[in-house]
């Protein structure tokens, strides 16, 4: 489970909620949001 306490913006947040809840991988150059264990990054 995403601990959304770990992402800093809420923007981010709602991006990367959406993106678990359709099993798709997100695409960001985002540090932060890459380096989470449990969403699929493209970069």
């Amino acid at each position: 489970m995403i601990d959304l306490k770990d992402i800093p913006e809420l923007h981010d947040k709602i991006i990367v909620s959406t993106a678990k809840y359709l099993n798709l991988p997100l695409m960001t150059k985002d540090s932060v949001l890459r380096n989470l264990s449990h969403v699929k990054t493209v970069w």
